[in-house]
């Protein structure tokens, strides 16, 4: 190839077997018009030769492990360029600014690469955006995502009249959103996610920008209302403006955007109520509200958001009982609304919702039986009523939820007999962790229960009436890490639990055993600390739940 001077366009992209430094050769390659190496596995300094390749139009080396301090006096000397795109290297620079002299610039993609941290670049870049950066009149895409930039955003940027991607996204700006911006009328995406010192009101102006289809702000430290003047943006697909301090109640002019397809509006001080104008945004697929200080109730025209997917709306003050119109939304897969302040019966029509699988209603006030309709949920992974005033018995129509992880009923007033059809229908399959603590049941430990392979924690305390011994049967529960039972009736021993025969009992390590027991009154005769008498409460399934998920409401393994 390197032999081929007339070759216009080379794409090597994704072959991972390309290693080591970039060919110098190819810089022999005078045709040349298009080079594609993103992706690849080079390593080093881009080759002087290249700046041999003046015809060259578009150039991508992103996703590498390129680096060194010429990049710039190298590309810019290939004055053609209308495409440039650098992203995920190791680049450092004594004159970064000389890229914006590439006027002919359509695309940049300079992001992930460090700049404002590696020495001489971020120095001479001064960890801001240069002034110089307006001269890229012809730009229709921008991306320094992730670099450590500080100070301002360059007013200047007004003058990329084409821009219709702009993205600004983990660094550290600061002093505002530009009132400028709302002159960039191509503008199809703005990010500026993840600047924390970004500060100040969103500026009216952004309701300009007509063709704006994905906005986000998360977490920039935004204060004030949000501008009724959003509202005018009807291509919008995307708004994020979670994790900041904005105050004031929700524009319902924003939920007249019929293509928008997810609302995040999570972690502010929102006040107010949700509008009934919320069930004309009928695109939502995601709609996160939770973290701010809502109140009053859900609305009844929620159930026309039938393509809705995700709905949050935990940790407000919203109350009043749940509208039956909720069972509308069957394409919903996540329904978190604990921490609210919910009252009367679950309506029976979430039986209908059978794409969901997570439903968290902790903390409320919720009352009642639960529904047996809730047995036809059979996608459910996780379904959490923890803090209730729930009554009656466990309906064993939950039994056919066969794909459930996590079932947490705890602090409710659920009566009868400890509920032994857990153990012999399809929850055996799944169910890793079951919590039934705070409440009335009574009788002895199901022996049935030792069907239950998958499960990993059991936490039935504060059950004073639960009485006998803890089944034999138990010991086939070969995954059980944890066993939570203090303040119950309980006596015998849990010796049968312990995972390794041990020829000496009584003198092993709590590792050596892999099970904690909480229990009184119940002696282990196989290790020295397995029963943990001293058992210290850290709070209710809600909040680990909270430390689970992040801003988003995504899993953090990490809640756009």
């Amino acid at each position: 190839l390197l032999y081929l001077d007339t070759l216009t366009s080379l794409n090597l992209t994704g072959n991972a077997g390309l290693v080591g430094s970039l060919p110098s050769e190819i810089g022999g390659m005078a045709s040349l018009e298009v080079l594609d190496l993103h992706e690849t596995n080079f390593v080093g300094p881009i080759p002087d030769m290249f700046a041999n390749l003046r015809r060259l139009t578009h150039l991508d080396l992103h996703n590498n492990n390129l680096e060194g301090a010429n990049v710039t006096d190298i590309i810019t000397r290939i004055k053609q360029l209308r495409y440039l795109d650098l992203a995920k290297n190791l680049f450092t620079d004594t004159n970064p600014n000389a890229l914006f002299r590439l006027t002919k610039l359509e695309y940049l993609d300079i992001s992930e690469n460090d700049i404002g941290n590696s020495g001489d670049f971020g120095y001479k870049f001064g960890y801001e955006m240069p002034s110089t950066i307006g001269t890229l009149t012809s730009l229709r895409v921008l991306n320094l995502a992730n670099n450590n930039l500080g100070g301002p955003i360059s007013s200047n940027l007004a003058n990329c009249k084409r821009l219709q991607e702009l993205y600004l996204a983990d660094n550290d700006f600061i002093d505002g959103i530009p009132s400028e911006l709302g002159q960039l009328r191509e503008l199809k995406v703005l990010d500026l996610s993840n600047n924390g010192k970004l500060a100040g009101i969103l500026p009216t102006v952004l309701g300009e920008l007509s063709k704006l289809e994905h906005l986000n702000l998360k977490n920039t430290g935004l204060t004030g209302p949000i501008p009724e003047e959003l509202g005018r943006l009807t291509n919008m697909d995307a708004l994020n403006l979670d994790l900041n301090s904005l105050t004031g109640s929700i524009p319902r002019d924003i939920f007249g955007i019929t293509k928008m397809k997810e609302l995040r509006l999570a972690s502010n001080s929102l006040r107010g109520t949700i509008p009934a104008e919320v069930g004309n945004a009928i695109g939502l697929t995601q709609l996160t509200l939770f973290e701010n200080n809502l109140e009053g109730p859900l609305p009844r025209e929620i159930g026309n958001l039938v393509n809705l997917t995700h709905l949050m709306i935990m940790a407000n003050g919203l109350n009043s009982t749940l509208p039956e119109t909720l069972g509308n939304l069957v394409n919903l897969e996540r329904f978190i609304l604990e921490q609210n302040s919910f009252t009367g019966e679950l309506p029976t029509t979430l039986g209908n919702l059978k794409e969901l699988k997570e439903i968290h209603a902790g903390n409320n006030g919720l009352s009642g039986p639960l529904p047996t309709e809730l047995g036809r949920l059979t996608a459910l992974q996780e379904m959490g009523f923890t803090e209730n005033e729930f009554n009656g018995t466990i309906p064993t129509e939950l039994g056919n939820l066969s794909n459930l992880w996590f079932l947490w009923l705890g602090v409710n007033s659920f009566s009868g007999t400890v509920p032994g059809w857990i153990g012999t229908s399809k929850l055996v399959q799944s169910l890793q962790e079951l919590e039934i603590t705070y409440s009335n049941l009574e009788g002895t430990l199901p022996a049935e229960w030792g069907m239950l392979s998958e499960l990993k924690k059991l936490k039935m305390h504060r059950n004073t009436l639960i009485t006998g011994t803890i089944p034999m049967a138990w010991a086939n529960m070969t995954k059980l890490e944890g066993l939570w039972m203090f303040n119950t009736s309980l006596t015998g021993s849990v010796s049968h639990l312990c995972r390794e025969d041990f020829e000496d009992f009584g003198s092993q390590d709590c590792e050596d055993c892999g099970l904690e027991v909480d229990l009184e009154d119940v002696e282990c005769e196989c290790c020295a600390c397995c029963v943990n008498n001293d058992y210290v409460e850290t709070g209710d399934d809600d909040e680990q739940y909270e430390d689970e998920y992040d801003g988003d409401g995504n899993e953090n393994e990490d809640l756009d």
